[in-house]
């Protein structure tokens, strides 16, 4: 995997959004109380499987309608149940990259990529982030190329692509890693940190390892039945 190249133009913010979550959900069999704050440029969640941390996500993301609370994501309220705000998942300004990388797969990269896309009207202005988002990540040379005929590292670098040029305020990383094999999951791994990290994209992760959740951040919050507490338990 190349390095990852520094473009200037393609940072969404010019500071570090804060994202703030205090919101409550009744699913009959699961019940979900979460309040939190996010503050950090990355943060890692863990928890066993079925604890809720993808339901976190997609509740974050307007995937999910919580029954009461409130989630603020750089200062703008997205969710707000007594106000009855509730913006819609692309009007939240999230870049969401699932486990399986939810690629199309009889769209090619190009077209995958260019989804992310579809609300900019400029051509030339659509153009120009993609042809930059496509040279940072290295893209180039695959993208007529279709997804099931790509590596699990392209592959992974075609959604973050998509998410990118879509100029996020925010990226959930959704156990983007346990598809892959050991040497390229470290590969990704170290990749997708630097891209952060040059980007200044706040960005917040569910894995299911501590090696990972060490290697990648410091903010560690373990979520268990429902709930989410700060460090690991």
């Amino acid at each position: 995997m190349k390095e990852v190249k520094k473009s200037i133009n393609i940072k969404s913010t010019g500071k570090q959004a804060m994202l703030s979550v205090d919101i409550k959900k009744d699913f009959g069999s699961f019940k979900y109380s979460y309040n939190c704050s996010f503050d950090s440029l990355i943060s890692v969640i863990r928890g066993p499987s079925g604890s809720g941390k993808s339901t976190l996500f997609k509740s974050i993301a307007g995937l999910i309608k919580p029954d009461t609370g409130k989630i603020v994501l750089d200062d703008k309220v997205v969710f707000d149940s007594r106000l009855h705000i509730n913006l819609k998942p692309q009007e939240r300004h999230i870049g969401y990259c699932f486990q399986n990388f939810a690629l199309f797969p009889h769209l090619s990269v190009r077209d995958n990529i260019l989804i992310g896309l579809h609300n900019i009207k400029d051509k030339d202005e659509k153009k120009r982030i993609f042809d930059e988002t496509v040279e940072m990540l290295s893209l180039g040379s695959i993208l007529n190329q279709k997804p099931y005929t790509i590596s699990g590292g392209q592959a992974q670098r075609t959604a973050l692509a998509r998410m990118i040029v879509n100029k996020p305020k925010i990226f959930l990383f959704d156990e983007v890693f346990s598809s892959l094999d050991e040497e390229l999951s470290i590969e990704v791994q170290h990749y997708i940190k630097d891209l952060i990290q040059r980007l200044s994209i706040q960005s917040v992760f569910i894995t299911h390892t501590r090696s990972e959740a060490d290697f990648l951040s410091q903010s560690h919050y373990t979520i268990n039945n429902g709930l989410i507490y700060t460090n690991f338990i």
